[in-house]
């Protein structure tokens, strides 16, 4: 086969837990999909007098590293709840991991900026975490 692609079943999600001891990154339990962070560069208008024929011009600005969010089933008041909303309350930049299936890692800060539960009648309980993402990402 021609191709490296993977699927992403095995990714892993892991958040920082400065309850947690030397070894504090804490496993997110039941996760059923990842969007890594969606990282853009701003576009800053240079335009001028003199831009030829009329037409803008733009430079590249700083880089919002994102936000990134996460979707798992639901266990109320499991470890994985009880540490995203001690997140949420704390309100302060912890690291964040994502762990992919062929071993790449992206290690950043971030904070929790949104938990969203939902409980329908007639199918599993999910909750989605988004975290807003502050400074760069390292990737190894």
């Amino acid at each position: 086969m021609a191709t490296a692609a993977k699927i992403g079943y095995g990714s892993q999600f892991y958040l920082w837990d400065p309850n947690a001891g030397p070894a504090a990154y804490v496993a997110i339990a039941e996760v059923t999909s990842l969007t890594p962070p969606n990282q853009s560069v701003d576009q800053v208008d240079v335009t001028n007098m003199d831009s030829a024929n009329r037409t803008r011009e733009f430079i590249a600005g700083l880089t919002d590293p994102g936000e990134m969010s996460v979707e798992m089933n639901f266990v109320p008041n499991s470890t994985t709840d009880a540490l995203i909303r001690a997140r949420r309350l704390a309100g302060d930049y912890q690291n964040a991991k994502i762990v992919f299936p062929n071993g790449a890692i992206w290690v950043f800060a971030a904070f929790v900026s949104g938990y969203e539960i939902s409980t329908p009648i007639d199918d599993k309980m999910t909750a989605t975490l988004t975290l807003k993402v502050a400074g760069a990402i390292t990737v190894s």
